[in-house]
């Protein structure tokens, strides 16, 4: 059967949904949240919701999945390959396997995304 994950009214959180954090001295500010994974029974993919901090980052990092992307509020930087690219609240990027990237926020305003991935 399948799964509905409500969003909570006026903020970027989905009733029952773990907020989980990034401590790791290359990532700076990042949450993340897990909306549909193979706890759901989605055994092929994710479908993940990651805020992060003004100023903050995501991982510097490349690996075989691919990532699609869909920004959801604010503004920063995605690194493709070797240069890096405005993003901004509509925008969606395809970051393709192996490819180096890395998401920064603005540093005055929350980069809040949607990812799609495969499960590793």
């Amino acid at each position: 059967m399948g799964v509905i994950r409500r969003k909570v009214p006026g903020t970027y959180d989905w009733e029952g949904v773990e907020l989980l954090t990034y401590n790791k001295p290359t990532v700076k500010g990042v949450s993340k949240r897990i909306l549909i994974g193979p706890k759901d029974g989605a055994s092929g993919f994710f479908m993940r919701y990651f805020e992060v901090q003004p100023g903050g980052n995501s991982a510097f990092e490349h690996h075989p999945e691919v990532h699609e992307v869909y920004v959801l509020r604010g503004k920063g930087k995605v690194l493709l390959g070797k240069e890096y690219h405005d993003i901004t609240e509509g925008d969606v990027v395809y970051i393709e396997p192996n490819e180096q990237h890395e998401l920064r926020a603005a540093p005055d305003q929350i980069l809040g995304f949607l990812c799609i991935a495969p499960v590793p």
